[in-house]
C-alpha cells in the first residue's frame, strides 16, 4: 500500500489533491490480507497520528461498561479479533 492508494490521491491536470484524512477502512482490510505498507506511507501515516496524539487529551472518560486492552505486542490480529 502507497500514500496516494491510502490517502486518495487524485491526479487533476498538473496538481495532485489528496485527502488529508487516510482510509482506515481500507487499510484495515489490506492488513486484514497480510499486506505491505511502503515505509513513506507508514512514515506519513505516524507523523499524522503525532499530531493527533499532541492535541489530545491524557486522560479520556469513558462511561461503562468499557473493555481495556493493554499493550498487544504487535499481535494486531489479536487485537482485530478483539473488536
Amino acid at each position: 500500500m502507497t500514500k496516494e492508494m491510502l490517502y486518495h490521491y487524485k491526479g487533476d491536470g498538473d496538481k495532485l489533491n489528496k485527502s488529508t484524512v487516510p482510509d482506515a477502512a481500507l487499510m484495515r482490510e489490506h492488513l486484514l490480507i497480510e499486506g505491505h505498507i511502503t515505509k513513506p506511507c507508514l512514515v506519513k501515516v505516524l507523523r499524522d497520528v503525532i499530531k493527533i496524539f499532541k492535541s489530545e487529551p491524557n486522560l479520556v472518560k469513558v462511561k461503562e461498561p468499557c473493555i481495556i486492552i493493554g499493550d498487544i505486542h504487535g499481535q494486531y490480529y489479536d487485537m482485530i479479533h478483539m473488536f
